[in-house]
């Protein structure tokens, strides 16, 4: 799970795709997306990484939840359900049944209690809906202290819990699920998720994951992952689970021919030609069905031979350039946060934000020129 801050900055989500291929994530729970409404988004047409939203509908950029899966993941999704701006509910098939995954993101400690009640009141009721493996991922923008037997591991990273940390723990009491981030021995840079403005502040835990006690066997880690970088103040939370994704079941399609080539006189006369031949040579016998079923196979054999669909290699539109610019800032990123009072490791890498936003730009602009420059030229040739 990661809180992204926002996904509509320019080569945001296909930086989101890279982050995702290079930790080798199924599955990732984002939060303040700042998409607006709900429904699916490519991340990256060249990855086939995409992702399932919802968010607000009455234009202001805030909150917003969202699913991303890998390629081979996407298969295994069942179905979603757009709950709120902050709550988003999908189910994805596994070897051992289905797995209900719900991405969550509370209001903050200063929210009204009304806005808390309103949010846990919804958690609440999807839950309801729910049997089964189920795991819930997400900012719950909570603090906890205290261990609580079953639920609470003795690994926790605060001192005390927050208002918003006993509603957690009181919301997993209730649905029998416990906390994984305090379960496991780690470091503290490995537990916290969320970093202050304040550099002198300490970092905390913000960020988590629940399972229900039955698929609690199946956990075998989470920690955070500094090396993440999205230009958020909030860091990547990974949970390792002993599980294997199923591939859903589907009705399968018949071949779709590109019946434009049919445009091109040469190509017309080749199909018109094999079609008359494999008209010439049929049975001229048999039943209304037989005669049907050989014209049938003559129209398919000749689309086959002569319409088949051609792939059209999917084009990136950032470079490798920036894509190595990107790189360069991840491991500025990285020395930063390993010397995170040092000035000139913060100055180096906000230094190299600015690079990567600009050879964005500059790339973006260039690859729209040249959609318009193909288009340009379908059209005279048409």
């Amino acid at each position: 799970t990661w809180n992204v801050r926002t996904l509509q900055g320019l080569g945001k989500m296909e930086r989101l795709a890279r982050e995702m291929e290079r930790y080798r994530l199924a599955v990732l729970a984002v939060t303040e997306t700042h998409l607006p409404g709900e429904g699916e988004v490519l991340l990256d047409e060249s990855r086939g990484y995409r992702m399932i939203f919802s968010g607000r509908t009455d234009g202001r950029k805030a909150e917003g939840v969202g699913l991303a899966f890998s390629p081979y993941a996407w298969k295994a999704l069942r179905y979603y359900e757009a709950v709120s701006s902050r709550i988003l509910t999908a189910e994805v098939l596994t070897r051992v049944g289905p797995l209900a995954i719900i991405v969550a993101y509370a209001p903050t400690n200063q929210a009204s209690e009304e806005m808390k009640d309103q949010f846990y009141a919804a958690l609440d009721g999807v839950m309801t809906k729910t049997n089964g493996l189920t795991m819930i991922l997400g900012d719950f923008n909570a603090s906890i202290g205290d261990s609580v037997p079953g639920i609470v591991g003795p690994h926790g990273l605060s001192k005390e819990t927050s208002d918003n940390g006993e509603r957690l723990v009181d919301f997993a009491s209730a649905h029998r699920m416990c906390i994984t981030n305090t379960l496991f021995p780690h470091k503290a840079i490995h537990q916290a998720t969320w970093y202050p403005p304040d550099m002198n502040a300490k970092p905390s835990l913000k960020d988590y994951v629940l399972v229900r006690h039955r698929l609690r066997p199946s956990v075998m880690d989470t920690r955070v992952f500094r090396g993440g970088d999205l230009d958020s103040d909030h860091r990547l939370v990974i949970v390792t689970l002993r599980l294997k994704l199923e591939k859903r079941s589907s009705q399968r399609r018949g071949k779709r021919f590109d019946t434009a080539l049919l445009g091109k006189m040469e190509m017309r006369w080749e199909y018109v030609e094999a079609l008359r031949k494999s008209f010439n040579d049929r049975t001229k016998e048999g039943s209304v069905e037989e005669r049907w079923s050989e014209l049938k196979e003559a129209l398919k054999g000749s689309a086959e031979q002569h319409l088949q669909r051609r792939r059209v290699a999917k084009k990136k539109w950032i470079s490798d350039d920036t894509l190595e610019l990107v790189e360069l800032k991840c491991m500025a990123f990285r020395r930063w946060q390993e010397h995170r009072l040092n000035v000139e490791k913060r100055k180096e890498y906000r230094a190299l934000c600015k690079r990567v936003q600009q050879a964005l730009r500059v790339d973006k602009e260039k690859w729209i020129e040249e959609e318009m420059k193909e288009m340009e030229e379908d059209i005279r040739r048409h």
